[in-house]
């Protein structure tokens, strides 16, 4: 077995996990930023940084007891083995827990 390629894995998984909070914390702060100073894109030299709004729909109470129907449905076509799956291989990675 290729142990480097597990261990570059094993790094880039917890590099990718400090990355994305490093940029969850950055979005708050660029947003700030942005309409701070009002602008709704900035040019740099490595690419474009834009504001642009982001749609979130709220429903009427009819389609939520739908939605919660439906997935009650699912849940319990599930259980009775009548939906049917596919189990597919895919790659987890779980870090090692730090020592005390």
């Amino acid at each position: 077995m290729n142990k480097e390629l597990l261990l570059d894995f094993a790094d880039y998984k917890c590099e990718e996990k400090r990355i994305k909070e490093k940029l969850d914390e950055l979005k708050v702060a660029v947003l700030e930023e942005l309409q701070n100073a009002e602008a709704d894109e900035v040019s740099l030299d490595v690419g474009t940084i834009t504001l642009v709004p982001k749609r979130t729909y709220t429903y009427p109470v009819h389609i939520q007891e739908a939605e919660a129907a439906l997935k009650a449905m699912k849940k319990e076509a599930e259980q009775k083995g009548d939906a049917t799956y596919e189990d597919s291989p895919y790659v987890k990675f779980s870090p090692a827990k730090a020592a005390k």
